[in-house]
């Protein structure tokens, strides 16, 4: 029979893009594999950097073990698809390239399940990268492996620590084609159409956690992997309206418990709080009646979050500086999902519909006070998150947006006033606009929109002075928002805020690996803060250099020689002084 059609006991798919230096050490691990009668099909899927190469050496190596596609990049599910279509064995297994597998691996598994004739076969695996090695149970169930126990306990939906018969092939070929939660997607529809589970309790599959990979918190922010991970959920749930309501059941639950467990409540996740509560109230009409839905109390707590809509309000800005340029792509980079919108400059307004101080501030040319107004009365009339100059974002807005209205402190009694936001008619925004009426207290030229916001905050609800925490903006018992200290505004992720405001001597700073002043102190872009930066780079320049001058004086033959002379010299010192 020629070697093409001949059936084999496991064919091992191995997607591969761009991890040449993972490669050698996961192929060898498959090589060394103690099973008989196994293939390995290296799927390329566009590699650049030097793997696509690897691939074929390999291949040419072992040309009775190792086959190989090469494919334009179409992304993990369609780099699995293709090894899916030519494998030949009678069980598929999948491991990614950047992981390894014990000698006994595939072994263990074909043996278990030709025993006891199971769809899929499970192991347990190892977290592994950077030092950290994490066991990990592939089944979490205490009771007799089933398929309701693995979706009721939650058990780790990977496809790299499982064996699949051939013959689920075709259930296994959907159209999802995402990066995240991609196996979710294979998994979570096929096993309700599972007649039997078998479960090996031993770790044999290596799973190595690259720093940037895109399943890590800070990975997930930076390739922007949110709307793709939304993406898949919502196709698993619609993957169940087929179901019978006991497996859509078991379905959502899951779904349900990515949602609630690894989002919503995940300090690492708290930046797309409002996008992830969004999205719970866009399916849960589709869960309605389920049991799942009824028995999670906290799900009417989650769903009932305010949330600011998806838009970000700048003025219009002709800055062509450094700086801002940092600024303007820090807000491009992390507020990509959020609609852009400019307000038009102060020369566009209509002076007449303005309230008369701000009228009075248009005519004496003092624009940055109208602008402020109009900044306010935007927020008001259609909700949103307005973004001042030179402030720079380090996080996605989704915690700022999880507010019915948001500022911050920057000190012991001011607040920011370039980064501040809220849901359209607020009352707390209505409130702040009421100042620049006729008969407020603070209805005067001198009044600033950050005192005014103080005014207002402080006055009218129960937020004291800046007192180094979160604070809610309460009336009558009733939420308005929240009030952060600027210094970690507005949450903590990795110990990165979400916003900063930021001026030359950081910026020149930053470039050269410096420490850098208070946020709190460092309010603009000026001359005298031009020139604090040199002077503190002339200082440090001369430390470095005494340091290092004193360094190899303390070094030296002649210093260790005089040691003796210089203790001498203290102690006489010390008997001079006590007589004197």
């Amino acid at each position: 029979m020629d070697k093409n059609t001949k059936e084999i006991k496991v064919s091992i798919i191995v997607p591969v893009y761009n991890v040449k230096p993972y490669l050698s050490r996961c192929v060898t691990s498959l090589l060394s594999q103690t099973i008989q009668d196994f293939e390995i099909i290296l799927v390329d899927d566009g590699s650049n950097d030097g793997g696509e190469k690897l691939c074929d050496k390999f291949k040419k190596q072992y040309p009775e073990t190792i086959a190989v596609v090469h494919q334009k990049n179409s992304g993990l599910c369609e780099a699995r698809r293709a090894g899916m279509r030519i494998a030949r064995g009678k069980y598929i297994g999948f491991v990614d390239s950047d992981d390894w597998a014990d000698k006994d691996m595939f072994l263990k598994l074909f043996e278990e399940a030709e025993k006891t004739q199971a769809d899929v076969t499970i192991c347990d695996c190892y977290k592994c990268g950077d030092g950290m090695l994490a066991f990990l149970k592939g089944f979490r169930g205490e009771d007799k492996i089933s398929v309701e126990e693995f979706y009721r306990t939650y058990s780790p939906g990977f496809m790299c620590n499982k064996l699949y018969k051939r013959e689920l092939i075709s259930k296994m070929m959907n159209e999802h084609n995402g990066v995240q939660a991609e196996d979710l997607c294979v998994n979570l529809p096929l096993f309700c159409q599972l007649e039997k589970l078998a479960y090996v309790e031993e770790p044999l599959y290596y799973y190595y956690q690259r720093a940037t990979a895109s399943s890590n918190a800070d990975g997930f922010s930076k390739r922007h992997c949110l709307k793709d991970h939304l993406s898949a959920l919502e196709f698993i749930v619609d993957s169940t309206k087929h179901f019978s309501e006991e497996k859509r059941d078991l379905i959502c639950d899951y779904v349900l418990e990515c949602i609630c467990n690894w989002a919503l409540q995940n300090p690492a996740r708290e930046c797309y709080i409002a996008d992830y509560v969004e999205f719970l109230n866009k399916v849960l009409p589709y869960m309605k009646g389920l049991p799942c839905v009824e028995k999670r109390e906290n799900l009417k707590q989650w769903a009932t979050i305010s949330t600011m809509p998806k838009k970000v309000y700048r003025f219009e800005n002709k800055k062509t500086d450094d700086i801002q340029k940092l600024c303007d792509e820090s807000v491009e980079f992390y507020a990509r999902e959020e609609e852009k919108l400019t307000i038009p400059n102060v020369d566009k307004t209509d002076v007449a519909s303005l309230p008369k101080v701000v009228q009075e501030a248009y005519k004496n040319k003092d624009y940055g006070f109208v602008k402020d107004y109009v900044a306010v009365k935007t927020i008001y009339e259609n909700g949103g998150i307005f973004i001042g100059e030179n402030i720079r974002l380090n996080l996605p807005l989704g915690g700022l947006r999880a507010n019915k209205a948001f500022f911050a402190f920057k000190g012991q009694e001011s607040i920011n006033d370039k980064i501040f936001g809220g849901c359209a008619k607020s009352e707390v925004f209505k409130d702040i606009l009421n100042t620049y009426e006729e008969d407020s207290f603070v209805n005067t030229l001198e009044t600033s929109l950050e005192r005014r916001i103080l005014f207002v905050i402080m006055g009218n609800y129960n937020v004291k002075e800046c007192i180094g925490q979160e604070q809610r903006i309460v009336k009558d018992e009733k939420d308005y928002g929240v009030a952060y200290d600027f210094s970690k505004c507005s949450y903590h992720i990795d110990k990165y805020s979400v916003a900063e405001i930021y001026t030359a001597l950081q910026y020149e700073a930053e470039k050269q690996g410096c420490l850098v002043l208070s946020k709190d102190v460092l309010v603009g872009i000026d001359e005298k803060s031009k020139e604090l930066e040199a002077r503190v780079r002339r200082f440090r320049q001369k430390a470095r250099k005494s340091e290092e001058n004193l360094k190899l004086v303390k070094e030296s033959l002649s210093w260790k020689l005089s040691s003796p002379i210089r203790f001498a010299g203290r102690v006489l010192r010390k008997i001079f002084k006590r007589k004197n």
